[in-house]
């Protein structure tokens, strides 16, 4: 005997002539577009060792090699066609290796930021905090003397990302780098601890639901 599956509206009247009780409401669906916001980063590693207590570094980095752009907003759902925004939104740090006295700081220390060779723009001065120990990523102060345009060069080359991942050709090359410069305390012995930067950011796509109304 052959089983028969009868939708919910036939099943509804046989219930309805049967026993005299109410039939649920079977809700239409409607396609709704919705925006979505998938966050990603940019990680930079840098290393301080040496008697001198004057430290820094440099880290550079090929964004789209860094950020694969499409497969981000793919596990999100969401089609690189569709994303229509992406912007830095703030920076961290951590230490990741910590300085074998536990009471090692790292003082004064200014972060730039440059594109493709060019000019490096400061967007932190003067922070300090401890490298005795290793600890979760903490919000840094854009807080440099070119900060307003070391956002707006990020923001370029995330508009520039985003258009080589829609299939568009860059303005400038997706190279980059970002320089520290910090005193080390206590002086008079060797500093030796891993550090890194965060560039957060944010992208901002739509996607397409069956919503009932």
């Amino acid at each position: 005997m052959k089983k028969m599956i009868l939708p919910l509206a036939a099943l509804c009247v046989g219930n309805l002539l049967l026993s005299g009780s109410g039939c649920p409401l079977i809700p239409s669906i409607e396609e709704k577009t919705v925006e979505l916001a998938v966050g990603s980063s940019l990680t930079l590693e840098f290393h301080a060792e040496g008697t001198e207590n004057v430290l820094g570094g440099t880290d550079s980095f090929e964004l789209d090699d860094e950020i694969d752009l499409a497969q981000v907003v793919e596990d999100a759902g969401v089609d690189i066609s569709d994303v229509h925004d992406i912007a830095f939104v703030g920076l961290a740090y951590r230490v990741t290796n910590p300085d074998p006295n536990p009471n090692r700081r790292i003082e004064q220390v200014d972060i730039s930021i440059a594109r493709n060779g060019g000019a490096n723009l400061e967007i932190v001065s003067g922070f300090e905090d401890g490298a005795g120990s290793a600890y979760d990523f903490r919000t840094l102060d854009l807080s440099g003397a070119d900060a307003d345009a070391a956002v707006d060069m990020i923001n370029g080359m995330l508009d520039d990302l985003l258009l080589e991942a829609q299939g568009g050709t860059p303005q400038a090359p997706l190279a980059g780098s970002s320089t520290w410069s910090g005193v080390s305390s206590p002086t008079g012995e060797n500093t030796n601890f891993d550090w890194e930067i965060r560039l957060d950011i944010s992208i901002v796509g739509e996607v397409t639901l069956d919503l009932p109304e």
